[in-house]
């Protein structure tokens, strides 16, 4: 009996102290302790009735301590129970809110750096539409349409990251003004690369001058064939007319 009852205080004690229950569930260590004070009565009561001092009335006191007893043990082992599953859907929830957090940041570093990738873009086709005005060869034009067409095709990827993941975020706000950066970059490339657009009027204009270079070249080696002939009629007058005098002298 002693050694069962410094078993079941220890276990008390350590259950009474234990610190998700003194700071988690304060009435549970509270009828853990109880209990406690109960189950030594119970085992005096029960050292009693082994000893043979007991009469009736202790038999029927040591019967309801040991009633009391289970059911306050239940009743304690129900409510840890309890506390448990708790603890398991706090637990669960606040693992699902962290991972949320992880995956927002996660959204957020993929935006801040697809943004970057769009911003680069823009300011690569701002770099060649405005060397689009100082090319001077049809050579020249057909390379910077490329490099121009290159960038449009890259720029819907990156429009469909940073859109998702806006809206895993619930950025309305910012999907609104992608929409519209959008826009923009569609009609810039609609006034760049359509039938009648920029790179196709300088393609024209290119086209026109080197015609007209080409004009002026014949129309300058006609006249240098024409002063080549001149001179050569000069030439050919002025010996006749040398014979001719000699002739008559």
């Amino acid at each position: 009996m002693i050694i069962a009852r410094g078993k079941v205080n220890t276990a008390i004690n350590r259950a009474g102290s234990n610190t998700f229950l003194t700071r988690q569930a304060p009435a549970v260590a509270a009828d853990i302790r109880n209990l406690g004070e109960k189950l030594a009565e119970l085992v005096r009561a029960r050292g009693a009735l082994l000893g043979g001092t007991a009469d009736e009335a202790a038999r029927v006191q040591y019967q309801a301590l040991n009633g009391e007893v289970g059911e306050r043990l239940s009743t304690i082992l129900l409510t840890i129970e309890q506390e448990v599953i708790a603890s398991g859907s706090k637990l669960d929830t606040e693992s699902a809110r962290q991972e949320d957090a992880f995956g927002q940041a996660n959204d957020a570093t993929a935006i801040l750096a697809t943004n970057s990738e769009l911003v680069a873009l823009g300011l690569a086709l701002e770099g060649l539409a405005t060397r689009l005005f100082t090319v001077e060869t049809g050579p020249a034009v057909d390379g910077i349409q490329r490099e121009i067409e290159k960038i449009y095709v890259r720029v819907p990827v990156a429009r469909q990251g940073i859109s998702s993941a806006l809206r895993r975020i619930d950025a309305s706000a910012e999907l609104r003004l992608l929409a519209d950066a959008e826009s923009s970059l569609e009609s810039i490339r609609q006034l760049l690369l359509a039938k009648d657009g920029v790179i196709a009027k300088i393609r024209r204009q290119i086209a026109m001058q080197e015609q007209a270079r080409e004009a002026e070249a014949r129309l300058h080696a006609a006249v240098r064939r024409q002063v080549e002939q001149g001179r050569a009629t000069v030439t050919t007058a002025h010996g006749e007319q040398e014979e001719a005098i000699a002739s008559v002298n």
